[in-house]
């Protein structure tokens, strides 16, 4: 057997039960605002921290690290840096005229 499928309202009218529950809890503008910005500002400073720590790093070469990791090399330390400054310079100002074509 089903209950009821109408209930009497304070009103003294006759309506569905489904309209006699409570509406759901909605949350105010500013938390929506709230859950909106806040990532986002946490996000922009992440980035900005890691732009600065990555900005930090010197290009020195490493003299001991190539010698140790290339050993059949004939070129020097400053050869290997100044080359990889080259390759870097290439791929960075490939990326920005892809970004901006």
């Amino acid at each position: 057997k089903r209950g009821p499928r109408f209930v009497n309202g304070p009103s003294g009218r006759v309506r569905p039960l489904a309209a006699t529950r409570p509406p759901i809890a909605m949350l105010d503008i500013a938390a929506v605002n709230c859950l909106i910005c806040v990532p986002a500002v946490l996000g922009l400073l992440w980035s900005a921290k890691e732009w600065v720590s990555v900005g930090s790093v010197k290009l020195d070469g490493h003299p001991d690290l190539l010698a140790k990791q290339d050993s059949k090399a004939n070129k020097s330390a400053a050869e290997s840096l100044e080359e990889m400054k080259k390759i870097s310079t290439t791929i960075s100002e490939g990326a920005m005229s892809f970004l901006f074509a």
